[in-house]
């Protein structure tokens, strides 16, 4: 008996496997890690290139965790989430705000400084309390 087909067969559903296992599972046109960068006052992101992803334009930001970013509206002073693509996802309306662990984030009323989490909607899931 020839035990090389098998051989054969075993060692690619392996690579197969394997291959899966590490690929992330990511949109095609998700640019990969995002550096936050700041020049004249303003920040934004840029690729491992260097390339600007996301204009210059907050006044202030966070890294990115599970495909958001914390990022601070100048205008407003108020902070929101935006994707990799700079699209905001979730509008700013909080005095602080930080990146996403495990679906929820933390954010700060400005009224009256209590904290509450959010989720990836902008939804609360637990309401600000002090």
């Amino acid at each position: 008996m020839n035990s090389r087909p098998q051989f054969a067969t075993f060692s690619l559903m392996l690579l197969l496997f394997v291959g899966q296992a590490t690929t992330p599972q990511s949109p095609a046109n998700d640019p990969g890690p995002l550096f936050p960068v700041m020049k004249d006052g303003k920040w934004g992101y840029i690729d491992k290139a260097g390339k600007i992803v996301i204009p210059l334009k907050y006044s202030s930001e966070d890294e990115f965790s599970e495909g958001l970013a914390a990022v601070q509206v100048e205008v407003e002073g108020k902070w929101g989430y935006i994707d990799k693509t700079g699209k905001v996802l979730i509008p700013a309306q909080w005095s602080s705000a930080v990146g996403f662990s495990e679906g929820l984030a933390a954010v700060q009323v400005e009224v009256d400084g209590k904290w509450g989490y959010i989720d990836k909607t902008g939804k609360y899931v637990w309401p600000p309390t002090k």
